[in-house]
């Protein structure tokens, strides 16, 4: 059983995206609509992102989200870092408008480097080693992971980018046997 909450504002949905704001609510939400389902098994949840999916998976993992274990891919960690570029800065005001007023409130609440000790559960790290967004991201996570004895793997996939595309089958069964294992 597959589940997804579509992101707000997107492909019609109502409300606005905020990029992990109150839209990391929309995650929670799902609990009470996958528990009511017969055929769903509630005591294997696991959560996949890819992207800023992988951002919200960190956020969601730091607020408690009953899952076993989470795979992310090509996610960012550092909001900081990305804003600190032309391009990063243009994007972040489009998305949050209050961004000049709350930026190290809007910072803090998507940056899984600031908060690492919150995630609890076992996660696999899977970046592509051409991506755009910086490998670093993810390196910087892992190490702090690793210094505070928390549980995860870290794949860097050369000659790949952003999501794997390349090699999504491969990325898929990684994924899939983290979970088995978890």
């Amino acid at each position: 059983l597959v589940v997804a909450p579509m992101y707000r504002g997107s492909g019609g949905a109502k409300g606005r995206d905020e990029m992990g704001g109150a839209d990391l609510a929309d995650l929670f939400n799902l609990l009470p609509a996958i528990q009511a389902l017969p055929y769903a098994d509630t005591s294997h949840i696991y959560l996949y992102g890819e992207s800023r999916g992988g951002m919200m998976t960190y956020q969601a993992l730091r607020d408690g989200f009953p899952a076993r274990a989470a795979a992310v891919v090509g996610a960012f960690t550092d909001l900081e870092g990305l804003l600190q570029n032309p391009e990063g800065a243009k994007t972040g005001a489009t998305i949050w408008p209050e961004l000049e007023q709350k930026r190290a409130q809007i910072v803090e609440r998507r940056s899984a480097v600031r908060w690492p000790e919150r995630i609890s559960r076992p996660v696999l790290i899977i970046h592509g080693a051409e991506d755009e967004l910086p490998v670093t991201q993810s390196l910087d996570l892992a190490r702090k992971l690793s210094i505070l004895g928390k549980p995860y793997q870290l794949l860097v996939v050369e000659g790949e980018g952003h999501t794997i595309r390349g090699r999504s089958v491969d990325r898929d069964a990684w994924v899939v046997d983290w979970f088995k294992r978890h």
